[in-house]
C-alpha cells in the first residue's frame, strides 16, 4: 500500500530535517537521507539506538520511541496485537508490525522541536503524506492537526506523529491516535 510508504517517508524526512536544524551549533552536519535510505527496507533496517526513553526536561535528543511505548502497550491502546515494535533511525521512529492491521502503525518522535517553523514543517508533513490540507484538532498537546491516516502534535519541545494508527479516521475522528500520541507525551516528561 502506497500511503503508509508515503507517510513514512515524510515523517523521516521531518526527522531528519530537524536534527540538522536543531544541532545547536554543532560543526558537524546532517545530510538528508537519500531516495533508497527512505524505501521501506531500508526504514525497516535501519539501526536501532541504545537509548531509553528520553530526558525529563525535554531537551534530549536521544529518544527510543519502542521503548517510551512498547509493542504490548500499543496493543493495549489501539485494540489491535502488535507483534513487534522495530525502531528506526536511532530510535526516534518506531513501526509497530502485525499480522492483523493493514497496514503497520508508525510514531515518530522529533526532539527540540518546539518553536513555531517545527509546527509549520510538521503540517507541511503531514500535508505531503496526506495529500490534503491538516485538519486543526483539540485535546491532545500544545497544538494537533490530522490528515487522512496521520495525526501530528506538538508538546513541549517534541512533535510527535502517528501514522496508521486509525486505520480508517478522517477528519477529527483519531481516538486511537489521539491515545498513542497522549501516552508518548505521557512518557516524555
Amino acid at each position: 500500500m502506497r500511503l503508509p510508504t508515503v507517510l513514512t517517508a515524510a515523517s523521516l524526512v521531518l526527522v531528519t530535517m530537524s536534527a540538522a536544524a536543531c544541532s545547536n551549533g554543532s560543526k558537524t552536519s546532517a545530510a538528508a537521507p537519500s531516495a533508497s535510505a527512505l524505501s521501506p527496507s531500508a526504514v525497516g533496517s535501519a539501526s536501532a539506538s541504545t537509548a531509553t526513553g528520553a530526558a525529563s526536561n525535554g531537551a534530549s535528543s536521544s529518544v527510543n520511541v519502542c521503548v517510551l511505548l512498547t509493542a504490548a502497550q500499543a496493543s493495549s491502546i489501539i485494540g489491535v496485537t502488535y507483534t513487534a515494535a522495530t525502531p528506526s533511525f536511532g530510535g526516534k521512529v518506531c513501526t509497530y508490525a502485525s499480522t492483523v492491521a493493514p497496514t503497520p502503525m508508525t510514531v515518530t518522535v522529533t526532539t527540540n522541536a518546539g518553536s513555531a517553523a517545527a509546527w509549520t514543517d510538521e503540517l507541511s508533513t503531514l500535508q505531503l503524506g496526506g495529500g490534503a490540507t491538516p485538519v486543526t484538532i483539540s485535546g491532545v498537546g500544545d497544538r494537533a492537526a490530522t490528515v487522512t491516516g496521520s495525526l501530528g502534535t506538538q508538546s513541549g519541545t517534541w512533535i510527535i506523529q502517528v501514522d496508521a494508527g486509525d486505520q480508517t479516521s478522517v477528519g477529527g475522528a483519531f481516538t486511537k491516535s489521539i491515545a498513542v500520541a497522549k501516552a508518548i507525551i505521557a512518557a516524555l516528561h
